[in-house]
C-alpha cells in the first residue's frame, strides 16, 4: 500500500480550508445583506414613508459583502500559512501587511468592476469620484475585516495543531499500551511452556507413557495458545475451553489428586475477558497448593455477575500461601496477569487475595462487564 505523500495531503487540506471558508463567508454575507437590507427597507418604507425598490436596496450591500465572499477564503489561507511564530515573526508580519494591501486592492477592484456595469451608470459623476468614494469610504471597515480574518486563521490553526498533537499523543499512548501488552503476552508463553516441560521432565523416568501423553497434549495446547496470542480478550466460554484442555494435561500428572469444580453460568459465557486469565491462576494453585503436598486437592472456579461487575474466583484447599503485600508479584504468572489487567482496565478492575475456607488460597478478580 502506498502512503499519501505529505505534499498531496497539504494540497488537500488547503482546498478543504478554502472550501469551508467560502461556505462560512457566504452564509455570513447572506445573513448580513438580508438583515441590513430588511432593516433599511422597513425604515424607509414605514418611518420615512418613501417608496423604494427592495431589490435595488439589496444590491448595494451585496456589492460590498459578496465581494468579500470571493476574497476571504484566499486571505484566510494566506494568513493560515503565515501564522506568527517566534523564529521569523517580523518576516511574517511583513507578509501579512502585504497580504492586507493586496486584499484591500482586490476588494476595491471588484467594487469598481461592478460599479462600471451599465446598471449603475450615472451613480457617480466621474471615475475619480467613484474611486475616491470606494477607496476612502470602506478603508476602516476593510482593515477591520482583514484583521478579523488574520485572527480567525491564527486561532483556527492553533486549535487544529493542538487537536493534532492530542490525537498523536493518544495514538502513541495506544500503541505503547499495545506494545506493552504484546511484551507481557510474549513473557507469558515461555513461562507457561517452561513450567509444563518441567512437569513432563518429572515423569520421563518414572512414567514415560504419561510423559508422552502430556507432550502430545502440550503440543496441541501451545498451538491454541499461539493462535490466541494475537487478541487481548476472548469470550468466557473460549477461556474455559482452553482451561479445560490445560487441566486435562495436568490430570495426567496428578491423577485423582487433582479435582476441579467449575461453576460458570451459561448466560455469562459471551462476556469478554482477557486471554490466559484462568490458566496462570490455576497453575499457581497447583504449583503452590498441591505440587509440594501429598494430599488430594480441589480447585473451585466460579463466575458471577453482580451490579454490572464480573466476579471471577479461583480457590483451592491446598497447603496455603502466606497472604501479604508481595503475594501479587511473587510469581511470573500472577504478576504478568496483574500487569495486563492494569493495561486493559486501569483502575476499573480489582484483585483480592484471601484465605480460602478450609485453608489454601482464594483469588477474586472483579472486572467491568464487556460482551
Amino acid at each position: 500500500m502506498f502512503r499519501r505523500r505529505p505534499h498531496h495531503r497539504s494540497v488537500s487540506d488547503s482546498r478543504q480550508r478554502i472550501s469551508w471558508a467560502f461556505l462560512i463567508t457566504l452564509a455570513l454575507a447572506t445573513f448580513i445583506v438580508l438583515g441590513n437590507t430588511v432593516q433599511d427597507y422597513l425604515e424607509v418604507e414605514m418611518i420615512q414613508d418613501r417608496d423604494i425598490s427592495f431589490f435595488r436596496m439589496l444590491l448595494w450591500p451585496s456589492i460590498w459583502w459578496y465581494g468579500w465572499v470571493l476574497i476571504v477564503p484566499f486571505a484566510f489561507e494566506y494568513a493560515w500559512r503565515n501564522r506568527l511564530s517566534s523564529p521569523d515573526r517580523w518576516r511574517k508580519v511583513g507578509r501579512l501587511v502585504v497580504g492586507g494591501v493586496l486584499t484591500f486592492l482586490a476588494h476595491l477592484v471588484l467594487e469598481l468592476a461592478v460599479m462600471s456595469l451599465p446598471y449603475y451608470e450615472g451613480t457617480h459623476a466621474s471615475f475619480n469620484e467613484m474611486l475616491e468614494f470606494h477607496l476612502l469610504g470602506g478603508m476602516y471597515l476593510n482593515v477591520f475585516i482583514y484583521l478579523v480574518i488574520v485572527a480567525t486563521a491564527h486561532v483556527s490553526r492553533a486549535y487544529s495543531e493542538a487537536n493534532e498533537r492530542a490525537l498523536k499523543a493518544a495514538r502513541l499512548e495506544a500503541e505503547l499500551a499495545e506494545a506493552r501488552l504484546d511484551v507481557l503476552k510474549t513473557q507469558l508463553h515461555p513461562h507457561f511452556l517452561f513450567n509444563a516441560l518441567n512437569g513432563v521432565s518429572a515423569l520421563i523416568h518414572s512414567d514415560a507413557d504419561t510423559a508422552e501423553h502430556m507432550l502430545t497434549r502440550l503440543s496441541g495446547l501451545l498451538r491454541k495458545a499461539l493462535d490466541r496470542s494475537s487478541v487481548d480478550k476472548t469470550s468466557l466460554a473460549d477461556e474455559m475451553t482452553f482451561l479445560r484442555e490445560y487441566l486435562a494435561m495436568e490430570r495426567l500428572r496428578f491423577g485423582d489428586k487433582l479435582q476441579v469444580e467449575v461453576d460458570v453460568p451459561v448466560e455469562l459465557e459471551e462476556i469478554r475477558i482477557p486471554v490466559f486469565l484462568f490458566q496462570p491462576l490455576v497453575e499457581n494453585a497447583i504449583k503452590h497448593g498441591f505440587e509440594r503436598g501429598s494430599r488430594a486437592g480441589t480447585i473451585k472456579i466460579t463466575a458471577r455477575r453482580m451490579d454490572g461487575v464480573l466476579v471471577l474466583t479461583v480457590c483451592d484447599n491446598g497447603v496455603g500461601w502466606q497472604i501479604d503485600a508481595d503475594v501479587a508479584t511473587s510469581g511470573v504468572g500472577l504478576s504478568n496477569l496483574q500487569s495486563r489487567l492494569v493495561r486493559l482496565y486501569g483502575d476499573s478492575h480489582r484483585i483480592v487475595f484471601s484465605e480460602a475456607d478450609g485453608g489454601g488460597l482464594c483469588i477474586r478478580i472483579e472486572l467491568p462487564v464487556h460482551t
